[in-house]
């Protein structure tokens, strides 16, 4: 048995035991708490550098986009589609990018081929296709789809200059002079020559060429044989030559003088000291003209003689070019085109973008510019502007339905001369005038008819003529439409035709399709808000609401009608309750309705638009005002985007950020309103001047179909955050 002391002993253990198994266990439970903590703090870390990440490439992603769109309104539509793709790579997508996309790329149905590393280019004779040099000295025949049909290397340093002459094609290079054949591919003459030429044709030997150097104009043997020269020539500097079909006259021009050369005697002859620029030569080489100091056009043949009168143009041109026969003659300045007949006669002006150079033929104009488009005009009438070029286009062609055009980053880019982006209509009737009328456009007929149209489509005649202009209402879907004038308001049906006409009863301020069967009527002066039944006549009117002091009105969800005031407010009714109310800030000049009723574009009288929910009544976006109060706004068919005029440009918005998409393009310049096309897809149906549609096609493929066709278009990328030039691979088909 244990004494006292060892049992005193022994408990004493036990229990210094149980107290350091304590201090254990708490220290264990203490370093668990702390790590668990760690554990919440690393997971929030991680949480919160994960949104960080999140929300760093969000606005990485947004910034690609704002970066494209801005791009895009500058006219820079290849670039804009390289930060598009990158966006989209990133997640980007929605019908406001996929609209930009369309816009941007509208060109590419109307490119044939591309080919890369090419100097210079002229069209073949007979409409056979092109011929083009590049920098190593290679001339590649191509036919009008654009694919090499042969290839022949000269050796005669780059080729910086090539034109058809005599039905064979001369070919400039660096160090030296080539005639060919204009079929594949047979070199009739190389010659070696270290001066430098500035211009070059067969002739007038039929085993001669004449060449204008620093020096003056010579002639030589196709073996190199130096035969004759005329030094004598007006000017310092040579700035280009002309010659005729047979190759015996030519016209040499520099520092504003212009003189004639006899190639067989070489005599030298001045014809003018004032001119200004350059000389302009048909394509058969048998018409040429310029321009004086006063900008007066003179036509000539090849030795400087007059052969049509001189014609002053009202646009003080700055250039002139010819077409193909010498029967039209183009003057444009900077911003104004004036195509003339051969005698003279003014044939049409019209506005034009800036032009670098100009081809001319029939009623078609096409121009080339800085920025890189190829443009035609039709009748007058901006047709196409196909994004052929990420930068100056340096040089252009036309051959048949090609034209093929050189850009300085040495790609060929071939077109269809027909392209055609803005299908014109026909006009409605024989116009004295036209002006906007909310989103349509009123035509004053020379029969004394009135035409209202929606975009292209004919709503029919104003059913009497009043002094101030008519309202109009037109439902796509529903294919019902109103026309109010003079206190009587016209309902007709998808063809224009008469569905009904009020009998006057009710005196119309505003009028609104609320379903194929009942038209909303806000009543002059008073302000009652009626319902008619229009198939049932003068017995088919009922009273909504009383709206003393409304503005104007609009058919929304759920049954409502949206009413704006004087005082600036507008309100949603649905039967007599009000649903909600908003401050718009001012007086509303016209309430547009998105097609499924649930959003509201208020077109202030001060020319901003404020965008509404329908169904709550909040107030979404401000957008700045514009230029224009009598054209009111118009939703595409998803709601999503608005097009108003705004900085005398047609503008398309993004509804839900307030933010402008489109705001320069150039087919939106010219007409008075545009709504979205009918069928939607991302057209546009114009009005003006000319009615028609643009026809653009929101791609509606995968993401992954959308980059690759940008791919293979468009010779830049985004790499590291910058745009970079690249070899875009062959696209598919």
């Amino acid at each position: 048995a244990r004494t006292d002391l060892e049992r005193a002993f022994a408990g004493a253990a036990t229990a210094a035991d149980r107290r350091a198994r304590k201090v254990r266990m708490g220290a264990v439970g203490v370093v668990i708490a702390a790590l668990a903590g760690i554990a919440v703090v690393m997971a929030y870390l991680s949480i919160d550098a994960k949104r960080s990440r999140d929300e760093a490439d969000a606005r990485l992603t947004a910034s690609l986009v704002a970066q494209g769109t801005s791009q895009l309104n500058d006219g820079r539509e290849l670039a804009a589609l390289a930060y598009f793709a990158e966006a989209m790579r990133r997640g980007a997508d929605g019908v406001g990018l996929r609209e930009m996309i369309a816009i941007a790329s509208r060109g590419w149905k109307d490119t044939v081929s591309t080919q890369p590393g090419v100097l210079s280019v002229a069209a073949l004779p007979g409409e056979a296709g092109f011929l083009a040099g590049t920098r190593d000295s290679h001339v590649r025949w191509l036919g009008m789809d654009g694919a090499v049909v042969g290839d022949v290397q000269l050796e005669l340093g780059p080729i910086t200059a090539i034109r058809a002459h005599g039905g064979k094609m001369v070919v400039i290079g660096d160090k030296g002079v080539a005639v060919v054949a204009a079929s594949c591919c047979t070199v009739l003459a190389r010659i070696p020559h270290e001066a430098f030429v500035h211009g070059a044709a067969v002739g007038p030997g039929a085993d001669e060429v004449s060449t204008l150097e620093k020096d003056g104009v010579h002639v030589y043997g196709w073996d190199g044989t130096a035969r004759r020269s005329a030094a004598a020539i007006p000017g310092k500097t040579f700035a280009d030559i002309a010659f005729d079909p047979a190759g015996t006259r030519a016209l040499v021009w520099s520092e504003g003088k212009l003189a004639a050369v006899d190639l067989v005697s070489m005599e030298v002859r001045t014809v003018t000291e004032d001119l200004h620029g350059e000389l302009a030569s048909s394509a058969d080489d048998g018409t040429f003209a310029y321009l004086d100091e006063a900008r007066a056009v003179h036509v000539v043949d090849a030795t400087g003689a007059a052969v049509a009168p001189v014609v002053h143009p009202a646009n003080r041109a700055s250039a002139v070019w010819l077409s193909p026969a010498g029967d039209r003659v183009l003057a444009i300045s900077e911003h104004e085109a004036t195509v003339l007949a051969r005698d003279g006669a003014e044939l049409r002006g019209f506005a034009t973008e800036t032009a670098a150079g100009a081809m001319v033929r029939g009623d078609d104009v096409w121009t080339v510019g800085h920025d890189g488009k190829v443009r035609r005009y039709h009748d007058g009438v901006l047709v196409a502007s196909v994004p052929a070029h990420a930068g100056d286009v340096v040089g252009f062609d036309l051959a048949g339905d090609r034209v093929a055009s050189l850009g300085s980053d040495g790609l060929l880019v071939v077109t269809k001369a027909s392209a055609e982006q803005f299908v014109v209509a026909p006009l409605p009737c024989e116009r004295t005038t036209q002006w906007a009328v909310q989103y349509g456009i009123m035509s004053m007929c020379e029969d004394g008819r009135v035409l209202l149209n929606v975009g292209a489509h004919e709503l029919g005649t104003a059913p009497k003529i009043a002094d101030d202009s008519p309202m109009i209402a037109w439902d796509r879907a529903l294919g019902v439409g109103a026309i109010e004038a003079a206190d009587v308001v016209k309902v007709v049906d998808a063809k224009g035709g008469t569905l009904a006409i009020s009998s006057g009863r009710v005196k119309p301020l505003d009028v609104q399709v609320e379903d194929a069967r009942h038209l909303l009527v806000l009543e002059n002066p008073e302000g009652p808000i009626w319902r008619w039944a229009f198939q049932e006549g003068d017995a088919g009117w009922t009273k909504v609401i009383d709206a003393a002091g409304a503005t104007s009105i609009g058919a929304v969800a759920g049954g409502g009608v949206a009413v704006a005031y004087e005082d600036g407010h507008v309100s949603c009714f649905v039967g007599a309750a009000e649903t909600w109310r908003l401050d718009a800030g001012g007086r509303t000049a016209w309430i547009a309705v998105s097609r499924d009723g649930r959003r509201l574009a208020l077109q202030m009288v001060t020319g901003a638009v404020v965008i509404a929910d329908a169904v709550t009544g909040a107030v979404t976006q401000r957008l700045p005002a514009g230029d224009a109060t009598d054209v009111a706004p118009s939703f595409d068919e998803t709601g999503e985007m608005l097009i108003r005029p705004a900085a005398g440009v047609t503008t398309i918005w993004d509804v839900e950020h307030g933010l402008p998409l489109v705001t320069g393009l150039d087919l939106l310049k010219v007409p008075s309103g545009v709504v979205f096309a009918s069928g939607g897809g991302g057209g546009l149906e114009l009005q003006g001047e000319r009615t028609g549609e643009l026809r653009l096609t929101r791609d509606t493929r995968p993401a992954e179909a959308v980059l690759e066709d940008i791919a293979c278009h468009v010779p830049l990328a985004v790499v590291k955050d910058r745009l970079e030039a690249v070899t875009p691979p062959r696209c598919p088909g």
